[in-house]
């Protein structure tokens, strides 16, 4: 995600904290030029600041997703994970003996790290060859 950040986020927002500093500068010189500036003038620069940062915002709103969607994804191994070891517990819902518990999380333990861990692991690239084409999309749609 540093790449991420480093590489797409904040050129995004150095160009949208530009952007806002032009806004800035036309509303000085339309002020200082006998345009009365006033609400209208302060209406028109929170206007023209708010469309310099919509490009950020929609860059922010892909990667969000993104991250939600793969921690969701995530989520949905550890959960098999936690049903495969109450599984190996004993049914009929007497208390489990300890050797029982200590399997149980073992067999925890091992499919968080064997399936999730490494499936997930994995996919980190691909998380971020996915937000960066996101990225890549929302920047040349904000440009239009």
């Amino acid at each position: 995600m540093d790449q991420v950040q480093r590489g797409h986020l904040i050129p995004l927002q150095r160009v949208a904290f530009l952007c806002s500093a032009s806004c800035c500068d036309a509303a000085a010189k339309g002020a200082g030029a006998g345009g009365g500036g006033g609400a209208g003038a302060m209406a028109a620069l929170q206007e023209c600041a708010a469309r310099c940062s919509l490009p950020v915002q929609a860059a922010q709103q892909v990667a969000h997703q993104a991250v939600q969607d793969f921690q969701a994804r995530f989520q949905n191994c550890a959960t098999r994970c936690q049903d495969a070891a109450r599984e190996s517990l004993p049914a009929g819902g007497a208390a489990p003996s300890q050797k029982e518990t200590d399997r149980a999380q073992a067999t925890l333990l091992s499919c968080l790290d064997r399936q999730c861990g490494d499936e997930f692991l994995g996919k980190a690239g691909k998380l971020r060859a996915d937000i960066e084409g996101g990225l890549k999309q929302a920047s040349a749609q904000s440009r239009r």
